[in-house]
């Protein structure tokens, strides 16, 4: 239930045209969050400058986001000759307005009317804004399906079957970890892609992970199998999903806590493809049990920021967004289907180690918003 800041009263929902927002009935305060600010008019200077002031550190946190319950920055900002002083929140960008300050908000002039709606009857233009308003959804929905990524590189992902991210959430320190983690499965990997047959099989026999014998060098291959890969589609499509994941989770949980999620992710994974897993003598390599807990904990942080799938038929290009929340949802049931086919021998794919991952990076994004409730608490006491 989303209460409100100042009274604690429970909020409703509204749509407007512009979007959802949400209502006090009590204070008759109100929550919007920047982009259906942008869609109702607000000048890009005003927009500007609120999304840097969020983000000072500097700024007085009174209140608590009514969405993630993380304090709001309190933010002065010019709006018409006067100061319009709002709490913001730099986590989800949602903005509380006080009653009558959403009001107050400076908008962009409105398109004057043309010759012939002035010579219009109320009710005709009524119906003409009703049909305008109509058409601008129609529109926004179109451009939203076949809307692709802004940058030119996104599309090979993209023609390759993989997830884009078109809202990148904004990053605060260079992801070090992700990078250095990176650079050593591709040292790992790259003296053997060229290997045929027999010396690729006994390096992973030698390095992988084996359920039968996991013991072996003092379970070092539990460490080992993380970097080792199978291929350049493995190497490549595992590397993808933590480079363009792995930035935002390691500035969220810092660079200590992101490898305790990949190692424990990892780790999870290999326990559930070793109980359950059809081989128990076959080696199991990558790194995407630990990448499987990165994207658990991305959708649940950002579930709001939007995937881009590209669907191909023949010379023909169509987007479909999803919210990160949806593709988790969407992932999850992938791993669940392919545990059937691996159980049976069917599939050389750990979908076990997945969803071993999927369950680390549940579990982190609870221990971690437990944490920031405490942190919270305390900077309120």
């Amino acid at each position: 239930m989303i209460e409100c800041p100042t009274c604690c009263a429970p909020l409703n929902r509204r749509q407007t045209t512009h979007g959802y927002v949400y209502c006090c009935r009590q204070c008759r305060g109100l929550a919007a969050t920047l982009p259906v600010l942008r869609k109702a008019g607000a000048t890009r200077e005003f927009l500007r400058e609120l999304w840097q002031r969020i983000h000072n550190e500097g700024a007085p946190r009174r209140r608590r986001c009514p969405h993630c319950m993380m304090p709001m920055a309190e933010v002065s900002l010019p709006a018409g000759g006067h100061r319009l002083t709002l709490d913001a929140c730099a986590r989800c960008a949602a903005i509380w307005f006080d009653a009558t300050e959403y009001e107050a908000v400076p908008r962009r002039p409105e398109p004057k009317p043309t010759p012939i709606e002035r010579t219009m009857s109320p009710e005709a233009r009524e119906q003409l804004a009703l049909c305008r308003v109509k058409q601008i959804g129609e529109d926004a929905r179109r451009e939203s399906f076949n809307e692709g990524p802004d940058q030119a590189w996104q599309w090979l992902p993209a023609l390759l079957g993989l997830p884009v991210e078109l809202e990148a959430p904004a990053v605060s320190q260079r992801p070090w970890v992700t990078w250095t983690v990176t650079v050593l499965c591709v040292m790992a990997t790259l003296p053997i892609l060229g290997d045929e047959g027999l010396p690729q099989s006994e390096t992973f026999r030698q390095w992988g992970f084996i359920p039968a014998d996991w013991a072996r060098g003092g379970g070092i291959t539990l460490l080992t199998s993380f970097f080792l890969h199978a291929g350049w589609f493995h190497l490549l499509g595992n590397l993808y999903f933590l480079m363009v994941f792995g930035d935002n989770v390691e500035d969220r949980l810092g660079r200590v806590a992101f490898v305790a999620l990949l190692a424990g992710g990892h780790l999870a994974g290999m326990v559930a493809h070793g109980a359950f897993g059809a081989d128990a003598s076959m080696p199991c390599i990558g790194a995407s049990a630990g990448i499987s807990s990165v994207i658990a904990f991305y959708a649940l942080e950002f579930p709001k920021v939007r995937l881009g799938f590209m669907f191909r038929y023949f010379l023909l290009f169509r987007w479909f967004h999803l919210s990160a929340a949806w593709a988790l949802v969407l992932y999850a049931f992938m791993q669940i289907f392919g545990v059937y086919f691996q159980i049976l021998g069917a599939s050389n794919v750990s979908y076990l180690g997945h969803l071993g991952g999927l369950a680390v990076g549940v579990a982190a994004i609870f221990v971690y918003r437990s944490r920031q409730r405490r942190e919270v608490a305390k900077a309120i006491d």
